[in-house]
């Protein structure tokens, strides 16, 4: 069953009264392309999964309800009716944090959410590599009350039926966006220039291990961004954003970006995982993906900056 929620107001649960175990927790927005294989993916590491979407015109819900029949004892699907501002955006920037309509209090109510001592931050598009879970049990059994795991996942394209990264965004979760950490009456979500970001108390300390290859994180899963039919900038919600921050960044990225092979990146940094097409449903194999982004790029009205590429 999935709830609606009017009025979103954020009440955390006292830490003392969480169970034990780990929370999984999801917010998304038109994630419909992958969130059935995100959520099949994580759903075994994770004793309860939360999910809340927002603003979604696709089939997220649709496969959230069907989600409920695989995993009813896992899952919980909150649908936050306030619609919610893009990172990047003056409204953003304007809103307190508590607004109904802040990303801050989106992701706030998200982790509010949640009822076990540890926490999980996944996106809707970053699929896990299930050989991953061992390991990170594992680790998971050694931290420390103010250790956080460090998740970090590699952000992979399909062209002419091969598996590339792009040059300028091999990976993703480097910096701890998405880790396992212990919840604290402390924690949560904040606002930044731009984004949010989740507020740690100064006592946390990354968890380092010697399988962690890249930036003392354990690289996990693959991020989808680049197959989604937007390319992963919808998000940004460009059209309503003129002055958005991320346009000229999305310009500037994709310009200088070149394929480079997963296996090349696997060697480099002398990385295990599963092959993606053992176990990921890709649903675009492009012949040029620079023109195509180009091309849906270029029908959006970003902000006064504009840089076009013939």
């Amino acid at each position: 069953m999935i709830i609606e929620i009017q009025n979103p107001d954020v009440k955390f649960m006292p830490c003392k009264d969480r169970s034990d175990g780990l929370s999984g927790f999801i917010r998304c927005k038109n994630e419909g392309e992958f969130l059935e294989q995100v959520i099949d993916s994580w759903i075994d590491l994770v004793d309860e999964l939360i999910v809340v979407f927002n603003d979604s015109s696709d089939n997220t819900e649709e496969i959230l309800t069907n989600s409920f029949k695989k995993y009813p004892q896992k899952l919980k699907a909150y649908h936050y009716l306030p619609k919610v501002f893009s990172q990047g955006s003056d409204n953003f920037k304007e809103l307190e944090e508590d607004d109904y309509q802040s990303l801050v209090n989106y992701y706030n109510f998200t982790l509010s959410k949640t009822t076990k001592k540890w926490a999980l931050k996944i996106d809707g598009d970053i699929i896990l590599d299930k050989e991953k879970i061992p390991l990170i049990k594992e680790c998971f059994s050694k931290l420390k009350d103010n250790e956080f795991i460090k998740l970090s996942g590699i952000n992979i394209i399909m062209q002419n039926s091969k598996i590339y990264c792009l040059s300028e965004s091999i990976f993703c979760g480097l910096n701890g966006d998405l880790c396992i950490f212990k919840m604290s009456d402390e924690i949560k979500f904040k606002k930044g220039k731009t984004c949010e970001y989740l507020n740690f108390p100064k006592k946390y300390t990354f968890y380092s291990d010697e399988n962690f290859k890249v930036n003392n994180s354990l690289t996990a899963y693959y991020h989808m961004k680049f197959q989604k039919k937007d390319f992963g900038f919808g998000v940004y919600d460009f059209k309503n954003n003129k002055n958005s921050n991320y346009y000229p960044k999305t310009w500037i990225f994709i310009v200088f970006s070149r394929l480079i092979l997963l296996d090349e990146i696997f060697k480099k940094y002398d990385i295990k995982m599963s092959d993606p097409l053992e176990f990921i449903n890709f649903n675009k194999n492009y012949s040029g993906y620079k023109k195509e982004f180009i091309h849906t790029l270029k029908t959006i009205e970003g902000g006064e900056q504009h840089i076009f590429v013939a």
